[in-house]
């Protein structure tokens, strides 16, 4: 891992709290992260969609645009074309995206998110950067998590 984003991830960290610091003001950055639907979707032209709905995690939000199908069984399943992720610690973000590679956005326009979002005062993280092995300072999560797990999965 970069030297430099290590220690960004560290000095972020929490010792003690696992899903979000005690300075973190849940309803006001959803709030901003809402504020992030609509020039979202004038840029890609699409729709996000906002769940802010998340449980025992270190994220709080994710933006999405869904790529619907109809299963076998006549169901609907949905993947992420792009989803923006937001922790809870260091207004940290990723970008990923779970869809074929046919179905991805252009990489230029993710670029363009990418610069959107962090004008709006968040950090990016790439998610490819975070699969080592969690070695921040909170005795509850290490040797249990990745940097990925630490601050945008669910626990």
């Amino acid at each position: 891992m970069d030297q430099e984003l290590f220690r960004l991830l560290n000095r972020v960290d929490d010792p003690e709290e696992c899903e979000a610091p005690a300075e973190f003001d849940l309803e006001a950055e959803v709030n901003a992260v809402r504020n992030l639907i609509l020039p979202l979707n004038e840029l890609v032209g699409r729709d996000f969609v906002l769940n802010d709905r998340i449980e025992d995690a270190p994220f709080f939000a994710e933006l999405s645009i869904i790529d619907w199908t109809t299963n076998p069984s006549g169901g609907k399943d949905g993947n992420g074309i792009i989803s923006l992720r937001f922790s809870a610690f260091g207004r940290l973000f990723i970008v990923w995206s779970p869809c074929p590679q046919y179905k991805k956005l252009d990489p230029r326009v993710i670029e363009q998110v990418i610069d959107l979002v962090r004008r709006s005062g968040y950090v990016y993280v790439d998610a490819e950067a975070l699969v080592e092995p969690y070695e921040g300072g909170n005795p509850a999560l290490k040797g249990r998590y990745t940097w990925w797990g630490r601050y945008f999965d669910w626990f």
